[in-house]
């Protein structure tokens, strides 16, 4: 299970609720939660390497 900025509290919610209810279990979680949404007016970010949160999608978001 997994989910983006919203998405991903929600994902961490749903996989608590399963392991409390014992009726299935999770085997893999991607969470991608919105951290830090101070990047979007930092210029001075090596943005080359980023793989997930860049400055331009916190701006977005």
């Amino acid at each position: 299970m997994g989910g983006a900025s919203a998405g991903g509290g929600l994902a961490a919610a749903l996989a608590l609720l399963a392991h409390d209810r014992a009726e299935i279990r999770p085997t893999f979680q991607f969470l991608y939660p919105m951290l830090d949404d101070r990047t979007t007016t930092r210029t001075d970010l090596d943005t080359l390497k980023v793989r997930v949160r860049t400055p331009k999608s916190n701006r977005y978001g």
